[in-house]
């Protein structure tokens, strides 16, 4: 088993995927409020919300334990409207050398898709961590959809 990965899902929404990319981009700390059974806190720890660079520090409850991500915005690119944060901190770090979240909203389509992608180093090759992560935040999107499509009804 390798250490490196990518890890990638594509996830279908019936929602305005514009809602998706300004918030996981431009207002993070909104998704306590849409997700409050999994998300305690997202707080802006240096910058400004949006701006690369800035440092925002997440704490989620996933498998029952309270965890906390500390991510640098790394990119946005408005007209692809791709956003990607670079975990520099938090227990995730004792998985992983490297970890990057990158999501992509595509609205180009009759059907919009979020997807997120992985892109990690593990430190050990029998952790699966990963996939893990991953399950919880397509929740965390399913949960956005379920919010967003309940909210225009």
């Amino acid at each position: 088993m390798a250490l490196s990965g990518i890890l990638v899902k594509k996830i279908p929404i019936k929602s305005d995927g514009n809602v998706f990319y300004d918030i996981l981009t431009y207002s993070p700390y909104n998704v306590c409020e849409i997700c409050p059974d999994c998300m305690n806190g997202v707080d802006l720890e240096d910058g400004e919300w949006g701006v690369i660079g800035c440092v925002i520090v997440v704490s989620f409850i996933h498998d029952g334990k309270t965890h906390v991500v500390k991510e640098v915005l790394q990119t946005i690119d408005k007209e692809k409207k791709s956003v990607s944060y670079n975990v520099i901190g938090g227990d995730i770090m004792d998985a992983f050398k490297t970890f990057l979240i990158t999501v992509d909203v595509d609205t180009s389509e009759e059907e919009s898709f979020v997807t997120l992608t992985f892109q990690y180093e593990k430190l050990d090759e029998n952790l699966d961590a990963a996939e893990s992560l991953m399950d919880f935040c397509v929740k965390v999107i399913a949960d956005m959809e379920n919010y967003y499509l309940a909210k225009s009804i």
